[in-house]
């Protein structure tokens, strides 16, 4: 086969990847700089005017910035440090280990919209489970939805509850392709369990624990994201 001929076999691939990633970060960029809302299907060329309006016009842009980051970086620390901790023991040697992980993974296997219910009526503020088990124990009840900051640890509860299989998954299928001779090796010099963990298993699991944190840190933002248009259409930066 001619050499020059291989490259038709790239064609396809090559089309796939201008129509889902090229073309919509051109489209993006040719939309920020430019005057379009969905009533007006015109989009009039206006430089960079969005930029300095966004960074020198309105504070709600940072605040929204700081709390999508907030949300994110926080659900992802905690769905990584859960995830690994259940990886951990699941692959280890227990008892009814398949069921574990039957049952670790349920939350991100739950449709969006009963997990919404789901939690909406737990963290109800006169109806919910909650609240009824805290005014139990004299804890007055908790406006878990409506106070401002108490709606955002609702939101990181959620999150973390739902995506942390997805974080577990990962880690689990890193954790079982690792290979057995480091850790006979330390086995062999007498290594405590601690030892084995920072010095063989956390290192031999950095670039599958990375890659994981990324893909959730997309997610996240992605999830989160909605607080950020949302201050965008008040400021009237996406309509």
């Amino acid at each position: 086969m001619n050499f020059k001929h291989k490259f038709v076999f790239l064609f396809p691939g090559l089309f796939v990847l201008i129509g889902i990633l090229i073309f919509p970060i051109i489209f993006t960029i040719r939309l920020s700089l430019s005057g379009w809302n969905s009533y007006t299907p015109e989009m009039n060329f206006i430089g960079i005017t969005n930029y300095i309006r966004l960074f020198t016009d309105d504070p709600r842009f940072w605040e929204s910035f700081f709390r999508l980051s907030f949300l994110s970086v926080t659900t992802v620390i905690l769905q990584y440090v859960i995830g690994f901790a259940l990886a951990m023991m699941v692959w280890r040697e227990i008892k009814f280990k398949r069921f574990f992980r039957v049952i670790f993974l349920v939350p991100m296997m739950t449709t969006p919209v009963i997990m919404t219910v789901i939690w909406r009526t737990f963290f109800h503020e006169s109806l919910g489970p909650v609240n009824d088990l805290l005014g139990g124990l004299g804890v007055k009840p908790i406006l878990w939805l409506s106070d401002p900051v108490i709606a955002k640890f609702t939101v990181i509860i959620v999150e973390v509850w739902q995506w942390t299989p997805f974080m577990f998954l990962l880690l689990l299928a890193g954790l079982l392709s690792l290979p057995k001779e480091p850790f006979l090796a330390a086995a062999i010099d007498g290594a405590s369990p601690f030892r084995k963990f920072v010095y063989v298993t956390f290192p031999l699991m950095a670039p599958i624990s990375i890659g994981a944190i990324i893909i959730r840190l997309i997610e996240a933002s992605k999830n989160n994201g909605y607080s950020i248009c949302f201050d965008f259409r008040r400021a009237r930066y996406c309509n």
